[in-house]
């Protein structure tokens, strides 16, 4: 798993705007700028859980 992917999970669900610092946005920013290839299909599902919290089907 990239290291990157293994710190947004330690970060956790993206808080909403009012609760979104300007340091923690900087910090998912450059965490997802980091990705240089695309990602998997189980990288995805995992992002996924970063927006929308538990694992949904969209």
């Amino acid at each position: 798993m990239r290291t990157q992917l293994t710190e947004l999970i330690q970060l956790g669900r993206i808080p909403d705007d009012d609760l979104l610092s300007d340091e923690l946005f900087q910090k998912y920013e450059n965490l997802f700028s980091g990705f240089d290839t695309p990602v998997t299909w189980e990288e995805a599902e995992i992002l996924i859980t970063l927006y929308f919290g538990k694992k949904s089907r969209i």
